[in-house]
């Protein structure tokens, strides 16, 4: 476990093998504003922000759950229940199947 602190804040980021390590976890929580509950469900959507107009493509995270399930992975957002705040969760197959055509 890493705890930083920014802003005021505390940042926290954990990693973990898990089902017998076949999948490795990582996630990530902070206890500044979170993200909304009823912004978690388009959170992951192309052009999505929470910024003004003008100040942001909305395209992060979409591409980052797009690498992601590339890798045959998953992210995921959920409540933080130390921290009271959303946590994000990335996990990752330890051993990638490739097909070959």
């Amino acid at each position: 476990m890493v705890v930083a602190r920014f802003c005021g804040g505390l940042l926290i980021l954990t990693s973990s093998k898990l089902s017998q390590n076949l999948c490795d976890l990582f996630s990530l929580s902070d206890n500044r504003d979170g993200v909304p509950e009823n912004k978690r469900r388009y959170i992951f959507e192309d052009f999505f922000s929470t910024k003004p107009a003008g100040k942001g493509t909305g395209l992060g995270l979409s591409m980052c759950v797009k690498i992601v399930e590339d890798h045959d992975g998953r992210l995921t957002i959920m409540d933080d229940p130390d921290l009271e705040e959303a946590r994000f969760e990335l996990w990752l197959p330890v051993e990638k199947k490739w097909g070959v055509a």
